[in-house]
């Protein structure tokens, strides 16, 4: 899964460039979201590090990711 890779590869240079997202559970605090390059329906979830990320999951966006990371959703 190239596409996969790139975009790990963007995300670990560029931390902070996928969008914040609210979420209620404390263990996620400061989680981001990022599309799969050549895979727009497959979004990167993942925490901004020193030096890189922390992928958390990959979710198709069919499925009910808010409720899955216990997000807030945005209006």
């Amino acid at each position: 899964m190239r596409g996969a890779e790139i975009s790990f590869g963007q995300l670990a240079g560029q931390p902070q460039i996928g969008s914040a997202v609210v979420t209620q559970n404390l263990a996620l605090a400061g989680v981001r979201k990022w599309r799969v390059k050549s895979f727009d329906r497959h979004l990167i979830f993942y925490l901004p590090l020193k030096g890189g990320v922390r992928i958390i999951r990959i979710l198709h966006t069919a499925q009910d990711w808010w409720n899955l990371l216990e997000l807030t959703q945005q209006g």
